[in-house]
């Protein structure tokens, strides 16, 4: 093998290495979801934005992004085995969304939320103003959010759920 080869064979090596360690470090999570379905209007917001922004579908979703549906409004989005549908005038708030857990904050109005594959160590949690809804087991779910006034409406269809109250 010749020298030039060598040194060629070496730098080629070394940028592998480096391509491979700066992948390493902007790695996305492994849990994201993604905006499945809109009818009507529908907003969108992450916590580098300043405002609302028209939601578009198939927008991918992580911590920290924000879905707004208006009054007659629907959206649906996929995440972390579930399927969660929000009605009109629902605000949901992506707080956590990783290998370790997800957590869903609706600030006000209703979600239905439906699992597929939910794993019984990995925390499930939809928080409200009224408290904190722990989803048990695979199931079919529904949340009113209420308000500091308004209980919070818990709905199993099928699985298990525990909710802890603030008030």
């Amino acid at each position: 093998m010749g020298q030039s080869f060598r040194v060629a064979l070496c730098a080629a090596a070394g940028v592998v290495a480096f391509t491979g360690a700066a992948y390493a470090l902007n790695v996305p999570p492994s849990q994201a979801g993604r905006l499945a379905y809109i009818e009507g209007t529908v907003s969108f917001h992450d916590d580098e934005q300043v405002g609302w922004s028209p939601a578009v579908v198939n927008t991918p979703l992580t911590s920290g992004d924000s879905i707004w549906t208006e009054p007659n409004a629907r959206s649906e989005i996929s995440v972390a085995g579930t399927r969660v549908r929000m009605d009109g005038s629902t605000q949901l708030n992506l707080l956590e969304i990783d290998d370790r857990q997800t957590r869903l904050q609706v600030g006000q109005g209703r979600v239905d939320i439906k699992t597929f594959s939910l794993n019984p160590n990995t925390p499930y949690q939809v928080v409200t103003p009224r408290g904190t809804i722990n989803l048990r087991q695979q199931g079919d779910y529904y949340v009113e959010a209420g308000s500091t006034q308004d209980a919070t409406r818990l709905g199993v269809r099928s699985g298990a759920a525990q909710m802890q109250s603030l008030y």
